[in-house]
């Protein structure tokens, strides 16, 4: 029994040290596995440390009018993985100033309001990563020089017709300008139609008595730079025309005095016209009856008008008109065309005379 025993506990010790055997192994490989040394494996070395080679700023040179903006970029260069950001100088101030230009962090360069001394400033990006690492590019700043021009330069349309004006200002960053129509702002009453802020002119609806309108669009940034179209206006709508006889009559302002006008309609069997009467000072000048005779009011010398304008409108077509000027005078005396009165004369050689309009 006793011999058995030990057979049994022998093959029991042996079976024990097989198993504990090849938990140990298992367990050397797992971990040899795990930590990449049971093949032979190494652990890769370590990135190399970010490093700045250069800066470029792009463009390289601009040339910029005064109050101006350029937009610079800036490509830092290098290995790793680098900051790309910069700062900005303008002439070595970060961010510049008044005198030569300011500049944003995104690049953004302003020019002065005037020309530096020298007019060429430098532009410089600065790594932030490696401040020893910088690009420049060279900004040149130039003087205003204001040139504007209309298009078209003339053009011709029928009354309550629109025309666009194109302007080019150029040699300045301020695009603003101002319009007039024979010298008048736009926001005033004017007979010869309206213009507004964009250039959009459109033709009156009634025929001025010259029918040629100057319109004239000057610069804001210079005064004295300005550029104008002509605008014909015409009034021969529907193939018919309307001429009225006399042209440009003279007549004595006391209210002493008609004339009587006539208007030939051609293009139509409908010959009949509205006559209506306007001034070029802003004050009534006289009447008109529907046969055309005109009388004009009495002035005093201090506020007589020296001209009217006499229109015949097409009954057929409103589009089809004429017109022409009746210039008042004093009696016995030549016609003193938009002569502003200075004193009043009174004329010995008519008895009873008013006092009339004479220098």
């Amino acid at each position: 029994m006793e011999l058995i025993s030990d057979s049994v506990l022998a093959k029991s010790n042996e079976q024990s040290s097989r198993a504990r055997y090849r938990r140990v192994r298992l367990y050397t490989l797992l971990v040899a596995g795990l930590c990449g040394c049971g093949g032979g494996g190494t652990q890769p070395p370590p990135p190399p440390p970010p490093m700045v080679s250069s800066v470029t700023v792009t463009p390289a040179s601009a040339s910029i009018l005064v109050k101006a903006t350029q937009q610079f970029a800036a490509n830092v260069q290098g290995s790793g993985n680098l900051n790309p950001a910069v700062n900005w100088y303008v002439n070595d101030v970060q961010g510049g100033n008044s005198t030569v230009g300011t500049i944003t962090a995104s690049g953004l360069f302003t020019a002065p309001n005037t020309v530096p001394n020298p007019a060429q400033v430098t532009v410089k990006a600065q790594s932030v990563q490696d401040t020893s690492k910088s690009g420049t590019s060279s900004a040149t700043i130039n003087p205003e020089n204001v040139q504007i021009s209309v298009s078209p330069t003339s053009v011709s349309l029928q009354l309550s017709g629109t025309q666009k004006l194109n302007v080019t200002v150029t040699g300045t960053v301020n695009q603003s300008l101002s319009w007039t129509i024979n010298g008048a702002p736009i926001n005033a009453a004017t007979p010869w139609g309206t213009i507004d802020s964009t250039g959009l002119f459109t033709a009156p609806s009634l025929l001025p008595a010259s029918p040629m309108v100057t319109l004239t669009a000057t610069s804001l940034e210079d005064p004295t730079k300005s550029a104008s179209a002509v605008a014909t206006i015409l009034a021969t709508a529907g193939d018919i025309t309307v001429t009225i006889t006399p042209k440009n009559p003279q007549v004595v302002f006391d209210g002493s005095q008609s004339i009587q006008f006539t208007a030939t309609v051609t293009g139509t069997n409908n010959t009949a016209v509205n006559w209506s009467v306007d001034n070029n000072g802003g004050t009534n000048a006289g009447n008109i009856t529907s046969a055309g005779v005109f009388t004009p009011l009495t002035f005093g010398c201090s506020n007589v008008v020296p001209s009217a304008g006499i229109h015949a409108v097409s009954v057929a077509n409103l589009g089809a008109q004429a017109v022409t000027t009746a210039a008042c005078r004093g009696r016995n005396k030549p016609a003193d065309f938009g002569h502003v009165c200075t004193r009043c004369d009174f004329d010995s050689s008519v008895p009873g005379s008013e006092r009339n309009n004479y220098p």
